[in-house]
């Protein structure tokens, strides 16, 4: 604020001093006694003191010397009005100058807070980006945990018949039985089993397994934790030597509301209840 008036003070106290210094010019002082001379009548000039002229007298007399003094002049305070003018603009450049640096300081603060308000937006969306991330993940990871995971498997069935003394013994049927298990922690729908039989070399096995021995649907539900639960017992082939029975089963998982199958091939021994898994190709064996 004091700033601001300084320059309007200065001004003013340079004009008035100049005002006040032109009245003791040589020029200033010939118009003095020039006016008395032709204005003023002897007897009055010398009955009057100069403290006691009139005021409209003495404004008169001292703007028509200043008017002298002024046209006597007029180059030199054409030259120092100049150097005034000059002075004020160099002052009033000076000013405009520091607007305008304060100015670009402040564009340059709004762009810094600009860039620093997109940054920092930028990296909100990259941290809702990897909480979502890590939310699905950890369901991924949750529905891992929770799935039933299905396999299957069997063994050779045993039949009850009577021997030779009349009472009955148990020996190996003809037939298969097949199991599923329940590894996970939710429950499964067993919908359709369906098996058939190859050949127990992977090389002459058909690009996709054929299930042309049975084909049923099946309304079950397996339940966590359930191993070797009987779902159907088949017959096999009279002739098993170097064959192997392919089953596969559809089910529905409960925690994944998602339909799914699991599969196995197994080589069946003459005179041997067990089995010996075998391998087979891609869409033969799964295990979820």
């Amino acid at each position: 604020m004091l700033k601001a008036w300084l320059l309007p003070s200065v001004l003013a106290l340079a004009i008035l001093a100049g005002i006040v210094a032109s009245t003791f010019a040589p020029s200033y002082e010939e118009c003095h006694s020039d006016y008395h001379r032709h204005y003023v009548s002897p007897e009055k000039a010398e009955a009057s003191q100069e403290a006691s002229r009139p005021i409209f007298e003495r404004v008169t007399m001292f703007l028509a010397c200043e008017g002298e003094f002024i046209r006597k002049n007029d180059g030199v305070i054409t030259s120092i009005a100049t150097i005034f003018i000059a002075l004020f603009t160099l002052t009033l450049w000076r000013s405009t100058d520091k607007l305008w640096k304060a100015g670009e300081l402040q564009i340059r603060a709004a762009e810094k807070a600009a860039d620093a308000a997109t940054l920092a937006a930028q990296a909100t969306r990259d941290s809702v980006a990897l909480a979502q991330e890590i939310a699905s993940k950890n369901e991924e990871r949750r529905k891992l945990l929770e799935r039933a995971r299905i396999s299957g498997g069997g063994i050779g069935a045993m039949a009850t018949l009577p021997t030779v003394t009349g009472e009955r013994g148990i020996l190996l049927s003809n037939k298969f039985e097949i199991h599923i298990n329940n590894h996970g922690r939710g429950p499964a729908l067993l919908r359709r089993i369906r098996w058939g039989f190859c050949t127990t070399d992977r090389s002459k096995m058909p690009p996709q397994p054929m299930y042309d021995a049975g084909n049923i649907s099946f309304e079950d539900s397996i339940a966590p934790g359930a191993q070797g639960k009987l779902t159907k017992i088949v017959d096999l082939p009279k002739e098993a030597v170097g064959q192997a029975i392919v089953v596969r089963f559809d089910y529905y998982d409960v925690f994944l509301q998602q339909d799914d199958w699991a599969g196995f091939v197994l080589e069946i021994v003459p005179n041997q209840r067990l089995p010996i898994p075998v391998e087979a190709p891609e869409g033969y064996v799964r295990q979820t």
